[in-house]
């Protein structure tokens, strides 16, 4: 239902699958990001901490990006930057490059907003070292 931009039936749909599968990181994320697609951002942020409690170790560093983009999305840069550097510790020594270089990039938008500019500069290049 994401896929289809139809995002009220997929947070109804998650919201029901939550109370059978309530430790589902999966349907924490898909609530969340439908959350976000409609500016709900408060809710969104819920979602992904959820999400976070219960997630693998693999999983955190993509849910602690889309929570950090929920708070740049409202402005809240130094929150935001929290979550990037939680999400830079989770990726470990030898991240999935897809992964890295998604956590890099956005926190290079993060920084770049927040008018922080040779820090921006720092993140994307770092995104960079990922590329094929």
């Amino acid at each position: 239902l994401n896929a289809q931009g139809n995002y009220r039936a997929a947070i109804d749909l998650a919201t029901a699958c939550l109370k059978k599968y309530p430790k589902s990181a999966g349907l924490y994320q898909r609530r969340g990001f439908a959350k976000h697609q409609l500016r709900q951002l408060n809710p969104a942020i819920a979602d992904y901490t959820s999400a976070l409690e219960v997630a693998k170790a693999e999983e955190k560093p993509l849910l602690l990006t889309a929570r950090a983009r929920c708070r740049t999305d409202l402005k809240r840069f130094a929150e935001a930057e929290k979550d990037y550097v939680l999400a830079v510790q989770a990726l470990g020594a030898k991240p999935n490059p897809v992964t890295a270089d998604e956590v890099w990039r956005q926190r290079g938008l993060n920084l770049l907003l927040a008018n922080k500019p040779k820090e921006a500069v720092t993140a994307f290049s770092t995104g960079l070292k990922y590329q094929p």
